[in-house]
């Protein structure tokens, strides 16, 4: 198993909290259940994101796969990436200090 990254952007829309509507925060949910199940099973080793909602701001999830074609795929059936609201990046990753 090799170690990727993912690095996901809100689209400009939803940095404005007033904007984000029943169906985006739908659309988290699933994301967020779709991320907690998978760091359970072991799949993802790290989750997290800043804390500035703008273009600066971004969440990566740190996870395992066999090969990059397999964690390009994996990032694109992240809800939020599939709904159209965050866009994302993959690269593999090595992790130095993990506790």
């Amino acid at each position: 198993m090799k170690t990727y990254v993912y690095k996901l952007e809100l689209i400009q829309r939803l940095w404005d909290m007033n904007q984000w509507t029943k169906e985006d925060e739908m659309i988290i949910e699933k994301h967020f259940l779709r991320i907690k199940k998978d760091f359970e099973l072991g799949k993802i080793i790290h989750v997290g994101k800043t804390l500035i909602e703008n273009h600066q701001g971004f969440g990566l999830v740190i996870f395992r796969c066999e090969n990059e074609e397999e964690a390009i795929e994996y990032m694109n059936e992240d809800p939020a990436i599939k709904e159209g609201i965050m866009s994302g990046s993959c690269l593999e990753y090595k992790v130095v200090f993990q506790t």
